[in-house]
């Protein structure tokens, strides 16, 4: 279990303030009782990413209707499989011609940080996104259609990979859905791993659909936690609590965010949640060290 820096801050003069009962019921949302949630206990074979991220979506975009965003994945579906050979680079390449050529699906490198281009939906309206984003609408598209793709949570660069029996094929929808040879892996290697070394195999393991929907949320968690949006980061750490219950740290993390938004009884029910969890856990000095203070601040308001 790790821990980040930034937890540590987290009481440097903060003042505690306590909402009413109804601001508390809607920032803790410990129970699965939102739809993401719910649709998080069923087996993974059975969630659709695309209704998955629309569903989370909905914490920043509550009207959005999901069924118009599917029924337009669905409309690119069907325009592909009228174009599509049969042999893989067929496919792909009527995959690339539908999303990127016709439709104008490309990756947004003037704003790469706009947390819009992690929301599914605003990358159907805007088309624009960033590598995972745009992934997720190939890879409905794929789904649609039985095509054998799959994401790769490959470092600081998700692609995808089209299984074929002579091997996997990589692809990088963020820039118009180039094929990658080894050269072209190795370059999209962040420097933090090491490019231009051999590549592991784990990092080429195709990632299943929880792998993909974390990553989404991680990288909007790194936004808007960057930018001391704490109130957007709470309900995305909700999502994440959801996908990976048993995970301590994530749960830690919440409590951290549920602190700086004033809300001390949330943040003591996380905090004593990520306890639960760490057992005999070194980290869990560190947890009852926030549990006591957030305690002492339930007190000393009382």
């Amino acid at each position: 279990m790790a821990f980040y820096p930034w937890n540590r801050s987290v009481f440097n003069g903060m003042r505690v303030v306590f909402a009413g009962e109804e601001a508390i019921i809607r920032l803790m949302s410990v129970c699965p009782s939102h739809p993401f949630d719910e649709l998080m206990q069923l087996p993974e074979r059975d969630i659709r990413l695309a209704t998955a991220a629309l569903l989370f979506a909905r914490d920043a975009y509550p009207d959005i209707e999901i069924p118009g965003y599917l029924a337009r994945l669905d409309g690119l579906a069907e325009r592909v499989e009228r174009v599509a050979g049969r042999s893989p680079f067929e496919r792909i390449a009527a995959l690339r011609r539908v999303i990127c050529d016709e439709c104008g699906f490309a990756g947004n490198r003037d704003d790469y940080y706009d947390p819009r281009n992690s929301y599914l939906n605003e990358v159907l309206d805007r088309r624009r996104g960033i590598p995972i984003s745009l992934s997720a609408v190939w890879l409905d598209v794929a789904r649609a259609l039985s095509y054998p793709l799959a994401g790769v949570n490959f470092p600081g660069h998700f692609l995808l990979r089209y299984e074929d029996a002579s091997g996997p094929i990589f692809i990088d929808a963020f820039t118009g859905g180039e094929v990658l040879d080894a050269d072209g892996l190795r370059e999209r290697l962040c420097e933090g791993v090491g490019a231009g070394r051999t590549i592991p195999p784990q990092f080429l393991a195709a990632a299943g659909t929880k792998a993909v929907l974390m990553r989404m949320l991680n990288n909007l968690l790194g936004i808007y936690l960057q930018r001391c949006d704490w109130f957007s980061a709470e309900p995305v750490l909700a999502r994440q609590t959801a996908l990976c219950p048993d995970d301590a740290d994530l749960w830690f993390r919440r409590g951290q965010v549920y602190l700086r938004l004033q809300q001390c009884p949330c943040a003591v029910a996380c905090f004593e949640r990520a306890l639960e969890l760490t057992g005999c856990h070194p980290g869990a000095v560190l947890v009852k060290r926030h549990l006591a203070a957030a305690k002492k601040q339930i007190a000393e308001v009382n």
